[in-house]
């Protein structure tokens, strides 16, 4: 434990001269130390929704309610890429001009959910217009032009609006932490709340003379990582009826 606990309990009748008794605070070795928290993991910034393929000077992104990608005449091995962020939203693309290199060209539309480009929604390379395709169920939508090394198109014209799902079911409020349990007294209630005595350090002595009638007397020797050694030089108490109880704190 971390202590001692001594206790006097006497009758109405007779009464002693009490009792002497020395106790000493006796160390168990220094306690292993806590093991220090794991540190949290930093969060991972959000990488490129860009894949590596794409040209660097041909990466567009667009934000807002809605907007056009105007594309035009395109050179040979390129690969152009356009990023529309929709958060909460689908992304409905609607072509209105579809000009690529029929089998060799392609442009491919895919669904973006967290900055990464998931299900593919079409990859054509003679689409007929007008075409509506949509992107569902992220935050966004990715297209890309791949061209070959021969012949050309004058590209595209598409147009994007950003549909609303609706409201977000907001997150669950964490459940506030649960304060700490105050520590409760070590001494029982019964007690005498005039008698009740706390003693610390590495040593000490208890000495209680005559008691008088239908006391609790109580007394808490404190000793944190260490066991209470009690010596008992003295020890008069009525027999039989008055009783001195000690205790693991």
């Amino acid at each position: 434990g971390d202590g001692a606990f001594i206790e006097l309990d006497s009758d109405d009748i007779l009464q002693g001269s009490g009792f002497t008794v020395s106790w000493t605070c006796t160390s168990r070795g220094e306690p292993t130390p806590p093991t220090p928290p794991t540190p949290p993991t930093p969060p991972t910034p959000p990488s490129s929704v860009f894949p590596s393929n794409c040209d660097l000077a041909t990466r567009v992104t667009q934000t807002g309610a809605s907007g056009t990608i105007e594309q035009g005449t395109y050179g040979s091995n390129e690969v152009r890429c356009w990023h529309v962020e929709c958060v909460g939203g689908d992304v409905e693309m609607s072509w209105s001009r579809f000009e690529t290199e029929p089998t060799y060209d392609f442009v491919t539309m895919a669904t973006v959910t967290n900055n990464v480009v998931g299900t593919q929604v079409f990859r054509s390379s003679d689409l007929s217009v007008p075409s509506t395709h949509t992107a569902t169920g992220g935050d966004g939508a990715f297209i890309e032009l791949d061209s070959d090394d021969i012949v050309q198109g004058s590209g595209f014209t598409v147009s994007w609006t950003c549909t609303s799902r609706g409201e977000p079911t907001p997150p669950t409020p964490p459940t506030p932490p649960t304060p700490p349990t105050p520590p409760s007294s070590v001494f029982p209630s019964n007690c005498d709340l005039a008698t009740r005595v706390t003693q610390t350090g590495a040593s000490g002595t208890i000495e209680q003379g005559t008691y008088g009638s239908n006391e609790v007397r109580c007394w808490h020797v404190e000793c944190v990582g260490g066991d209470v050694e009690m010596s008992w030089s003295r020890f008069e108490t009525e027999p039989t009826y008055d009783f001195v109880t000690m205790a693991t704190v």
